[in-house]
């Protein structure tokens, strides 16, 4: 897909690449990492979600975290079984027109999420899920020769053995009703809009990650939050995705 859909359009483009194939799990969180940002505009990973994620959570890791994550952009061409961040940013699943979309694309800035896992921070930026929906991705590596089908044949066996996942869940509400979600949009996206700098751009630069507004999963709860326990949970899931594709 590089080779013949993608490549020739960036060097049509006059885009000047440095192309790092990856052969193992992790390399990209360690290219990100280590990246010269002063010598580079984007970071554009050919692969699946996945890859993505690994650069996200690479410039996470960095003492120059914040600098890194607003100065260097992320850009995804769908090589793989789950494209989700290309319909989101590119709003195509394939590799030539997200390639185009990229070349002419303008840089918008997205939200990130944290996850924490005892001590550890995680960044997360299109989705975050327990049960039927994560397990269906993580259970069926082995199926990768399917394509993206493996996820449905996930579900459909997960769904027949009636598997449920116990939780406790604990959340606050920001915005209790449609029209305050519509109010809070709008005033966000005129203030922002899509060629702004992100929120607190240029405040804090060099700095690593913000710290964590509530904490970790070890932290005790504010006292409005409320928690509730489930025994048959079959799925959990918030999405955490860009702005709608824009017209080119």
């Amino acid at each position: 897909m590089w080779e013949t859909e993608v490549k020739p359009l960036f060097d049509a483009a006059k885009v000047t690449l440095d192309v790092e194939i990856t052969t193992r799990g992790g390399q990209g969180v360690e290219i990100c990492q280590n990246l010269d940002i002063e010598k580079f505009d984007v970071v554009i990973v050919c692969s699946g979600d996945g890859l993505a994620y690994e650069a996200f959570n690479g410039f996470g890791k960095r003492a120059d975290a914040r600098t890194a994550l607003q100065q260097v952009a992320i850009a995804h061409i769908p090589c793989g079984s789950g494209n989700a961040m290309s319909l989101n940013l590119n709003g195509s699943p394939h590799p030539s027109l997200s390639a185009l979309a990229v070349i002419k694309g303008r840089r918008t800035p997205v939200d990130l999420m944290s996850l924490t896992y005892g001590s550890e921070r995680i960044l997360s930026f299109l989705s975050q899920s327990v049960g039927i929906i994560a397990e269906c991705d993580l259970g069926t590596e082995n199926m990768r020769w399917l394509g993206a089908a493996r996820f449905d044949v996930g579900v459909i066996q997960r769904i027949f053995t009636k598997r449920v996942y116990p939780c406790d869940v604990a959340y606050k509400i920001e915005l209790e009703n449609k029209d305050q979600i519509r109010s809070h949009y709008k005033q966000h996206r005129n203030r922002e809009g899509p060629n702004n700098s992100a929120p607190g751009a240029g405040e804090n630069a060099g700095e690593g990650l913000p710290p964590l507004r509530f904490g970790t999963v070890n932290d005790e709860l504010p006292g409005d939050w409320e928690k509730h326990s489930y025994d048959k949970m079959g799925s959990f899931y918030c999405g955490n995705v860009s702005y709608p594709p824009l017209p080119a």
